[in-house]
């Protein structure tokens, strides 16, 4: 039987612990892009939700009004910034892993298999840590959809201005996160389409 020793001494030519150290910093990176996200999220929120703004302090200090809801009108593309970073850290992580299992690297095998234990079940090319992925996606769509309803309920028909510049961001924020979402998807589905070539043969996965 193969040990871990065995492995790391198979997987070390071509500066493949390298590459293993770059996958563990773009974890680290993509972990920190969450946490910013929700933190964002969550201070533009209470700021163009009024929770941070004094009684009659709507304008700013040369006496320009500005309604604390324009605020909410960030959170679309700041979450759409962080789900395009973290996508293009996810396919660096994705593209690594695969050319270490067209190595032989055990690990890496191994979670190839689960990936094709996953597509057998479900439909189209899928792999096994995808629920952070789902995550990411949908909350920015459903940022972007809670904007819409929010607009409706409080500035509809009262204070229409509100309320377009609301319903065109939040429109705008949920049909870039679909866009960004489906052009990432189709990156996989290109990268796990590509054939795998370990130790003279290949293997489609």
């Amino acid at each position: 039987m193969e040990t871990d020793n065995d492995q790391n001494e198979h997987c070390a030519p071509m500066g493949h612990k390298s590459l293993r150290n770059e996958i563990v910093e773009f974890q680290k990176a993509r972990m920190d892009l969450l946490k910013f996200k929700a933190v964002a999220v969550a201070a533009l929120g209470a700021i163009g939700l009024g929770f941070s703004v004094q009684p009659g302090s709507t304008g700013t200090s040369s006496g320009i009004q500005i309604h604390p809801a324009y605020v909410l009108c960030v959170i679309p593309f700041v979450c759409l910034y962080v789900d395009l970073v973290c996508y293009h850290n996810t396919l660096r992580i994705l593209v690594i892993a695969r050319y270490l299992e067209s190595h032989g690297c055990l690990y890496e095998k191994f979670i190839s298999q689960l990936d094709a234990s996953l597509k057998n079940l479900k439909k189209g090319v899928r792999y096994f840590f995808e629920f952070e992925d789902l995550a990411l996606a949908w909350s920015s769509i459903g940022l972007s959809i809670l904007l819409i309803v929010y607009g409706f309920f409080c500035f509809f028909p009262k204070e229409v201005t509100i309320f377009k510049i609301l319903l065109t961001i939040g429109i705008a924020g949920t049909f870039l996160s679909w866009v960004a979402k489906q052009s990432y998807e189709n990156h996989v589905k290109t990268l796990f389409a590509t054939p795998v070539v370990v130790k003279g043969h290949s293997e489609n996965q």
